[in-house]
C-alpha cells in the first residue's frame, strides 16, 4: 500500500470535496487528498467528529475546512457544495463517500424504513452532490469526480437489498455523469471497495468478531482490504495520471469479484 510520503504532490493545487469523511474509508482519503498536495473540505454529518479530523489535519499543515452537512437532504447537499466552492476558492475534484448500512432483512420482509433511509443517502445523496458540484466544475473547466460503489453492487449480497441497489445505481449515475460531460472536461469513475477492514465493516466485526474469518475465506488473497488501498485509487482517479480514464468502476478488491 501506498505510504503518506508516496501521495505527495499528486494532487498539487487542487480542490476537493469529500463527503463521509469522519471515519472510514472517507478520513482515510481525506488524509491521503493532503498528503497529496490537495486543499480539501471535509463534509459529514456529526460536527464533533467531523471537526476533530479537521484539527488533526490542521496539525499537520493540512489545508482543510469542515462542513457538517447531511448530503441525503438536496438543500444540505446544495448548502455544502456551496461552501466548499467558496471555502476553497473552486472544485477540481469531488468524491462521494457516505453512506449507511440498511437492516440486514430478505427483500420479501425489508423493512421499507431501511430501504428509504438507504437509498436516500446512499444514491440520492451521491446523486445531490455531483447535481450541485457540476455546474461548479464546469465553470472550473473540468475535474474529476469519484463515487464508492461496492462489490455488492455486483453480486447481489444477501439481506442486503437497498445497499446492493444503492451502490449499482451509483455506477450507473458514475457512467451517465462520465459520457454526459466528457465535452466539458470532467471525468467521472467510481472505485467498488472489497472487503476492507474500516467504517461500516469494522463496526460489524468489533460486534461479531467471528465473521472476520469467513469474510478473508470469500477473498482470493486471503485478507480484509486497507482504507489506504482504496484511498490509493481514488487518488490516481482524481489526479491527471489518468487524464485518460472516464466511466470506469475499479475495483480494489483482492480479486473477489475476478
Amino acid at each position: 500500500m501506498a505510504s503518506q510520503q508516496e501521495f505527495s504532490g499528486r494532487l498539487t493545487d487542487k480542490r476537493a470535496f469529500v463527503t463521509g469523511a469522519s471515519r472510514g474509508i472517507g478520513r482515510v482519503v481525506a488524509e491521503a487528498f493532503v498528503a497529496a498536495g490537495a486543499s480539501v473540505a471535509l463534509c459529514a454529518r456529526r460536527p464533533e467528529p467531523l471537526n476533530a479530523v479537521v484539527a488533526e489535519l490542521r496539525s499537520t499543515g493540512g489545508d482543510v475546512f469542515a462542513i457538517a452537512a447531511d448530503c441525503s437532504v438536496a438543500d444540505e447537499a446544495k448548502r455544502a457544495v456551496e461552501e466548499a466552492h467558496a471555502a476553497l476558492g473552486g472544485l477540481d475534484a469531488v468524491v462521494n463517500v457516505a453512506g449507511i448500512h440498511p437492516a440486514w432483512a430478505r427483500v420479501g420482509e425489508h423493512p421499507i424504513e431501511s430501504w428509504d433511509s438507504t437509498i436516500q443517502t446512499n444514491l440520492s445523496g451521491c446523486f445531490y452532490v455531483c447535481r450541485y458540484a457540476l455546474p461548479f466544475l464546469v465553470s472550473s473547466g473540468g475535474g474529476a469526480i469519484v463515487n464508492v460503489s461496492s462489490v455488492s453492487a455486483q453480486r447481489g449480497w444477501q439481506l442486503y437489498v437497498p445497499y446492493n441497489v444503492a451502490k449499482a445505481g451509483i455506477e450507473c449515475l458514475t457512467k451517465t455523469i462520465a459520457v454526459e460531460y466528457a465535452d466539458d472536461g470532467i471525468r467521472a469513475n467510481s472505485v467498488i471497495p472489497g472487503v476492507i477492514d474500516a467504517g461500516m465493516t469494522f463496526d460489524i466485526l468489533e460486534k461479531d468478531p467471528g465473521q472476520r474469518e469467513g469474510l478473508v475465506a470469500m477473498n482470493p488473497m486471503h485478507r480484509l482490504g486497507s482504507a489506504e488501498e482504496v484511498a490509493e485509487a481514488i487518488v490516481w482517479l482524481a489526479s491527471d495520471a489518468s487524464s485518460y480514464t472516464t466511466g470506469i468502476a475499479l475495483a480494489v478488491d483482492g480479486g473477489f469479484l475476478a
